[in-house]
């Protein structure tokens, strides 16, 4: 939070987050056809949360001595929001586990309304999210509305998480973090040596026809 757990700062992420958790509320609820939980209930709930998480860890740290830069702050605050994102993949993990087909449907982006070239990568055994179904899905979606522009999909079966970024990624450290990427470090390393140069080759392509 904004200048550590001070009042400023509190309001400063109270104000941010009611305002997100709000709007993602309202979303989830228009996707899902539901009218509850009430958005403006659901984000005040998961902002209180998040401030009695975040005073509580600050007082705990004050108890214990624990008074140094701010910097300090957010580098200790760093395992908490590694738990939060292991705990919100496993949620939508299992929320795609549970959900229909015309959930899905209707929660998908309708990417075939944009007029831009599109290239979707996935991997298959993606751990933090679904990657490569969001991929089968999207580019089914394209296929369906005979998407005019340029496209391409490209997904790797045995692959996890960690595909692109600047091209590499170690996938020695995959297993190593509390986060786990999925894949295995031999599938990831053909993933990535296999898209890479298919991402350029796709720029190219789409760069050189405008």
């Amino acid at each position: 939070m904004a200048a550590g757990p001070l009042p400023l700062g509190i309001a400063a992420f109270a104000a941010i987050k009611l305002a997100g958790y709000t709007l993602a509320g309202r979303t989830l609820n228009r996707a899902n056809h539901v009218m509850r939980p009430r958005p403006l209930a659901f984000g005040a709930a998961r902002t209180l949360l998040g401030i009695i998480a975040g005073v509580s860890y600050a007082t705990i740290r004050g108890r214990f001595g624990v008074h140094r830069s701010e910097v300090w702050y957010y580098v200790n605050l760093f395992p908490v929001r590694q738990l939060d994102k292991i705990y919100l993949a496993r949620v939508a993990r299992d929320n795609l586990t549970t959900a229909s087909a015309e959930m899905l449907d209707t929660a998908a982006i309708p990417i075939e309304r944009s007029a831009a070239a599109i290239l979707l990568i996935g991997g298959d055994d993606d751990q933090l999210w679904d990657s490569g179904a969001s991929v089968k899905r999207l580019e089914t979606r394209l296929e369906r509305a005979r998407y005019p522009h340029p496209h391409q999909a490209l997904r790797y079966p045995l692959a996890g998480h960690a595909l692109l970024g600047t091209g590499w990624h170690p996938t020695t450290e995959d297993k190593a973090d509390a986060i786990q990427n999925g894949g295995t470090a031999e599938a990831d390393e053909r993933a990535q040596a296999d898209a890479w140069p298919r991402v350029i080759a796709f720029l190219q392509r789409v760069l050189r026809a405008r």
